[in-house]
């Protein structure tokens, strides 16, 4: 897991779709609701998975990533994403995964004790500023 160098929350935030905005809420409103439904290690078994699938499947990327960024960035606006990064980041990973890319979502700690997840292409942070994953510690990446 390459260490994260940089962000792309905000170099493409004027540049998203209200299509791929759109699905972004989509997909965030569906993994909010799955994700309390299941069980933590099914839903990062289910992760494994799609992951796997799309590697086998080598698409194009059709959507840069910055525009993803930008899309779950504007998305906090309809839905607030405080305390919801597990089926934010799930979300992301979906997104990314159908338009061609290979995320992974990370799993972090701070002590005394917080977590948080988060998403990255490579050393690139999809999801969030690069100072605020900077804080924790990676302990599990898919």
């Amino acid at each position: 897991m390459p260490q994260a160098r940089s962000s792309l929350i905000h170099t493409g935030a004027s540049r998203s779709s209200l299509t791929i905005l759109a699905r972004a809420v989509a997909l965030q409103i569906g993994y909010s609701l799955l994700v309390p439904r299941r069980q933590l290690l099914a839903t990062v078994n289910a992760a494994r998975a799609a992951k796997a699938r799309a590697a086998r499947q080598r698409r194009h990327a059709s959507i840069d990533e910055a525009a993803v960024a930008a899309a779950f960035y504007h998305a906090q606006y309809i839905l607030p994403s405080a305390d919801k990064c597990l089926p934010r980041s799930f979300a992301i990973a979906n997104l990314l995964r159908r338009t061609g890319h290979h995320p992974t979502i990370v799993f972090g700690v701070q002590l005394p004790f917080a977590a948080h997840c988060w998403v990255q292409c490579e050393d690139r942070v999809v999801s969030d500023p690069l100072a605020h994953v900077a804080s924790f510690t990676p302990i599990l990446a898919i």
